[in-house]
This record gives structure tokens, C-alpha cells and sequence, in this order.
């Protein structure tokens, strides 16, 4: 995916599926999306509401990229309002250069 500011992000997962009349995707068997800012998301899955441009993990969630390595049960994203929220026991581990 290309977002308007031209960040790209690959998505991957084993499987998925799309149901086009709710306009819902739902990806399983691991879930890795890599942001081309460095940072990048795994997952056992996940699913989206692309109407309503919101995304959620399920199960645990790694996050790592520049610095950060951070932990949580699930994370959710408004992709409208750039919030990710991250829930269920949260670790955050800071290591600056």
C-alpha cells in the first residue's frame, strides 16, 4: 500500500480473506506489515473495516522499528485519526543510540 504521503507499507500474511459487501478483510496464519519508515508490526492476524479505515490485531502484538521494541495483547488503528491503540499488557522497551 501507498499512503497520500507516499509512505509504503507491505502487508503479508498466510492467508485472507475479503468480504466485499462489508468491506472487511481478515488476514491469518501470521501477520507482518512493514512500514518504509523502519518500523513493522507482527501478529498471529488481523482485520480491517476499510470503509471505516480501521484495523485491529488479534492476539499478541510485536512492534519494532528505530529504538522501540513494544509489546501488547492487541493494538487497534484508526487509520482516520492516526491513533493506534495498544491494550491487554503493554511492555515498551526505549533504547536510544
Amino acid at each position: 500500500m501507498v499512503t497520500p504521503d507516499g509512505d509504503i507499507i507491505d502487508v503479508r500474511s498466510a492467508e485472507g480473506t475479503f468480504d466485499r459487501a462489508e468491506s472487511k478483510l481478515i488476514l491469518t496464519g501470521g501477520l507482518r506489515a512493514a512500514h518504509s519508515n523502519g518500523f513493522v508490526l507482527a501478529a498471529p492476524g488481523g482485520s480491517a473495516d476499510l470503509d471505516a479505515n480501521t484495523a485491529e490485531t488479534d492476539g499478541s502484538t510485536l512492534i519494532t522499528g528505530p529504538e522501540i521494541k513494544l509489546t501488547a495483547g492487541k493494538a487497534n488503528i484508526d487509520g482516520t485519526t492516526e491513533v493506534v491503540v495498544f491494550s491487554q499488557g503493554v511492555k515498551l522497551i526505549y533504547t536510544p543510540e
